[in-house]
Order: C-alpha cells, then structure tokens, then sequence
C-alpha cells in the first residue's frame, strides 16, 4: 500500500513539473521557429529591406500566442501599449516608428516599412515574446 502512494506521488510531481511553463535558465525551453511568407534576403544576420518600403510577414509555427516586447529604431526605444482586461483577450497593439509600422495577431507577424529618401541606412530590432520566450527581428533598410 505504500509503494503504491509513493508513485501516485512521484506520477504528480511528475504531471504538475510538465505543466510548468520553461524559465530562461532553462536550456529545455524550444526557441521560436519563424517562416517568411515571402522570401527575404539577409545580410550579416539581418533581413534586408528596400527603401523603396515594403511589407514583410512572418508566421510563428510552433507558439500561437506572441506578444511585442519592444523595438528599437535608430538606437531609439518603443515600447507597446496593451489595453486589455485580461491576457486571453488582448487587443493587439501596433507599433508604430518613424520608419515603420508592424501588428502581430496570434502568431503572425506582419512590418511594413515605408518609403524613405536621403538617411543612411536604418537599423530596426523588434522582439517579440510568448511568456518567457523570446526572439528578436533584425531589419535593416536601405536608402532608396
């Protein structure tokens, strides 16, 4: 009879560990997996944006539910505003730069960078999370 509660304990440690959501410590937590809906050049570990502007979108394939964290343009910080009662409803925010516009719902992710004459090159970071995973978009735009 004891030995028999001794595993329905060790079973329920073992059920409530698994539910436990990944710290960022831990090296078990799986790191986002994005696609591109479109294909995208990249260059030194950055997507490469015409400064013609274009939208660019990308799906999240193993999270659903993906939040702003920040973005960071031209060394200049901005960060989301949430306006919701709770977080199974959210209302979406969008953050807007001077170079760019991007939304997220559920798990897509979408940027639109504007048109831009006469400035070098812009460098433009938007990280984004699902509870304590996170992963950073490097963007950089080029002059037209």
């Amino acid at each position: 009879m004891e030995t028999m509660k001794f595993w329905r304990v060790v079973f329920t440690i073992l059920v409530v560990s698994s539910f436990v959501s990944c710290d960022k410590e831990d090296a078990d937590c799986n790191s986002m997996v994005w696609k591109a809906e479109m294909p995208v050049h990249t260059e030194d570990g950055r997507y490469v944006v015409s400064g013609k502007g274009e939208t660019l979108t990308f799906v999240c394939e193993n999270y659903s539910n993906i939040w702003f964290e920040k973005a960071v343009e031209r060394e200049k910080e901005i960060t989301p505003s949430y306006t919701h009662s709770n977080y199974d409803n959210p209302e979406y925010p969008t953050l807007w730069g001077e170079h760019f516009c991007a939304t997220i719902i559920d798990n897509k992710l979408s940027v639109i960078f504007f048109k831009h004459d006469g400035f070098p090159a812009i460098a433009t970071d938007i990280t984004v999370s699902a509870g304590d995973v996170v992963y950073t978009f490097k963007f950089l735009q080029l002059t037209h």
